[in-house]
Parts: C-alpha cells; structure tokens; sequence
C-alpha cells in the first residue's frame, strides 16, 4: 500500500507510524508553495491520500483533491499531530476503506 502525505514540512514521526502499520511506499507533499504545488500530479500507485491540514496551501489541496475525486482515492483529513493521524486512520480502518497490514 502507498500513502501521499499532503502538507506539514516535518513528517518523520507520522511516517514511522505508517510503516508499522505496513504501508510500504510514502510520499510527501509539503504543500506551503502553490507556484511549485499547483502542477504536482499524484503519483500513479498512491491508494490513499493523508491531508495535514495545519500546514497547507489552500489552492494546492483544491488541485489535490480534484486529481483524487477523479481517480476515485480515498482521502483524509487530519491534524499533523500523531494523535490525530491515528485516530484517522482507525477511523477508516472501520469503514473498510484501508486495511493496516504487515508485510
């Protein structure tokens, strides 16, 4: 499974999190810079998106989440901190949608 992590400039902790959950393959996507952010595609292998929403380009997440509607990824929403992130994701873990394994 692979993640895009959209916004906050330091993720170390988050990423952790979501490599002992079994997410093989992160990216991230700082998100502060619409100039640069705007034109950025979502990479073709992403199954779900994680949007950080303290730290984010307004225009940016709008680009973002057009791309992910269109290609039908799930998304969520959350604040940068780990707490937060783990309560997402469990969240979704019980509507079906993500499934934490180890690999």
């Amino acid at each position: 499974m692979s993640v895009l992590i959209i916004g906050a400039d330091y993720i170390e902790s988050i990423r952790k999190e979501l490599q002992k959950r079994g997410i093989g393959e992160i990216y991230h996507v700082p998100g502060r810079k619409a100039s640069e952010e705007r034109k950025r595609k979502i990479p073709k292998k992403v199954d779900l998106i994680l949007v950080l929403c303290d730290y984010l380009n307004h225009n940016t997440l709008k680009s973002l989440k057009k791309q992910a509607k269109k290609d039908k990824i799930p998304i969520i929403f959350s604040r940068r901190s780990l707490g937060h992130v783990i309560k997402a994701l469990e969240q979704l873990e019980r509507k079906g949608h993500y499934c934490s394994c180890s690999t």
